[in-house]
């Protein structure tokens, strides 16, 4: 949802952000595998996730919100 919003609006870091996103993705399923392997711990791995997750959220998602709420508004 937020993807076609960030699309219908024009947001102007769409591109980056999906990039973000994308690499991502990557970046989970390589760890996936690492802990498949039992080449690193569940904790680790969950770790991983919740820095990224919150970092990414407090930075780069908090970015758009008010760029969609104003571009709504027009």
């Amino acid at each position: 949802l937020k993807e076609k919003l960030m699309l219908k609006y024009q947001y102007p870091e769409y591109k980056q952000h999906k990039a973000a996103h994308d690499e991502f993705v990557k970046t989970v399923g390589e760890l996936r595998k690492k802990h498949d392997a039992q080449l690193l711990q569940a904790g680790q791995l969950m770790k991983t996730l919740q820095d990224w997750l919150v970092s990414h959220i407090t930075t780069v998602d908090k970015r758009y919100g008010p760029f969609i709420m104003a571009a709504m508004k027009k």
